[in-house]
């Protein structure tokens, strides 16, 4: 088992990247979680089958894709009638308001790092027709912290909870 591993190795990012972007995408983001992902990432660094460069790479772009497509599907469904009786919601109407009196940014951040919130904030963004290109702008550096703090975990976990919890 471990030989057919060690050769299918040099697959790794790809599907780093695929487990990244299921994981964001709004139709799997609920249903794939990605623990069993960083389990099995943790256990391909350790037998270097892969580098922390090319986990940073496949992961972060796996994220910012989901997240592309995610808003991007919020953007071009935002004038049907299905997604227009969603935006005249209370919730929605409440979600539009926190993210005018707090600003992007702090959406951004409860996006990225609050579980549930995380495969669906983007799609409200979309729909909401926030600009792009502030989207992109808060998107990348909040994925790469999303990312680097993830693959400290798994990489450093022990002996961050040994040092500070021991």
């Amino acid at each position: 088992m471990s030989e057919l591993i060690y050769e299918l190795s040099h697959y790794a990012p790809l599907v780093i990247f695929v487990a990244a972007t299921l994981d964001i995408f709004f139709l799997s983001g609920y249903i794939l979680y990605g623990g069993a992902t960083l389990g099995a990432i943790g256990m391909m660094h350790m037998s270097g089958m892969i580098s922390v460069p090319e986990i940073i790479a496949a992961a972060l772009t796996g994220t910012l894709f989901g997240n592309q497509i995610n808003y991007w599907v919020g953007r071009l469904f935002n004038t049907t009638s299905f997604v227009q009786k969603r935006l005249e919601t209370k919730r929605a109407q409440k979600a539009f308001g926190w993210l005018r009196s707090r600003g992007l940014l702090s959406y951004m951040v409860v996006g990225r790092f609050i579980t549930f919130f995380r495969p669906i904030h983007a799609v409200i963004l979309g729909a909401f027709n926030i600009r792009w290109h502030r989207f992109v702008s808060y998107d990348i550096p909040l994925s790469f912290i999303w990312v680097t703090f993830w693959l400290t975990i798994i990489l450093y976990g022990e002996k961050l909870y040994l040092q500070f919890f021991d």
